[in-house]
């Protein structure tokens, strides 16, 4: 069976939110013959177990079990290229898009207004009131605007997770998607550069339920995506990951040294003329080399009995010394 759309659906232990999701989106695409794709990250919970039960009333509706793999792109990436449909897209299943304005991305795309079609939070209607705080927001505003700076096109929400595009067009840039990152979209825009995107306002909803993917380390991997881009994608983002790692631990012990110094120094002293004490002022005993002379390399023209009297003077951080005789 052929279909016109195909709507991609990323989870993660979104057991709450599945058959809410499955309606909204059966309720926009009821003109189109449209498949549901649900992509999961082998969620915790009983999020395959609700979609099974809708496969058995629903033959439309697919699902992709994925395990040892994480992270949104290449999920979304997954399951697009495991869609059937001319025309493909992506919603959230945490239910913050707002999936009734599915029928008007899609229809921008079979008139043929754009090439990519996307739902935005930044531009006339829409609103990013959905966030779960200020800081989210203004994590998501600061992103979207350093997205903007390596784009050809102008996109007010180049971080959008809600879009859609025909097939053919997405299997052209497949291959070289950035499938670490959290926002396909940012890099789609990026390897088309010559694409017409039109946008449709939107509200971005709270979350009722279900787990967010934006963590730590995928704000890490955006990061290190785009110094990769400004290196003309030469050199690997793994080492660029790791270069970073290495300027912060940089930072870190420069950063702290100036309060430890006067510590370190006074331990290097200590343990230079415990160095010195043991090496050169204790002569070695006869028995500590079997065969040795009294007189070894190091003490040519003394014996260890004259070695004696000598001792170590320690001005501040230099060691000198002072030899004198009885």
């Amino acid at each position: 069976m052929s279909f016109d759309v195909s709507v991609i659906v990323p989870t993660l232990n979104e057991q709450d939110n599945i058959a809410r999701v499955y309606g909204e989106v059966r309720q926009a695409t009821e003109k189109l013959r449209c498949e549901i794709v649900f992509v999961d990250d082998d969620s915790r919970d009983s999020t395959r177990e609700r979609v099974r039960d809708l496969q058995r009333e629903d033959s439309s509706v697919r699902l992709v079990h994925r395990i040892g793999r994480r992270g949104l792109s290449s999920a979304i990436q997954e399951g697009i290229l495991a869609s059937s449909g001319r025309i493909c897209g992506v919603v959230d299943a945490d239910l913050q898009h707002d999936i009734s304005i599915v029928p008007k991305l899609v229809d921008l795309i079979e008139r043929g207004q754009c090439d990519i079609a996307v739902g935005t939070r930044y531009a006339e209607t829409g609103s990013a009131a959905g966030l779960a705080n200020r800081e989210r927001e203004r994590l998501s505003q600061f992103g979207t605007k350093l997205a903007k700076l390596f784009l050809a096109q102008n996109v007010s929400d180049p971080m959008s997770g809600m879009f859609f595009m025909r097939r053919e067009d997405f299997d052209r840039v497949a291959r070289k998607t950035y499938q670490q990152g959290f926002k396909i979209l940012f890099d789609i825009l990026y390897m088309q550069p010559q694409a017409r995107v039109s946008e449709v306002p939107y509200v971005f909803r709270e979350r009722t339920a279900g787990e967010s993917k934006l963590d730590l380390r995928v704000q890490w991997e955006f990061l290190t995506h785009l110094l990769y881009l400004m290196t003309w994608r030469i050199v690997p983002a793994g080492l660029i990951s790791f270069g970073m790692v290495g300027c912060i631990g940089l930072f870190v012990h420069f950063s702290v040294w100036p309060a430890f110094a006067p510590a370190s120094a006074r331990a290097c002293v200590l343990g230079r003329n415990q160095v010195v004490r043991r090496r050169i002022l204790i002569p070695p005993s006869p028995g500590s080399n079997p065969g040795a002379p009294a007189n070894s390399q190091f003490w040519p023209s003394f014996t260890s009995r004259s070695l004696v009297p000598y001792r170590a003077v320690t001005v501040s951080t230099r060691t000198t010394f002072a030899a004198y005789s009885e």
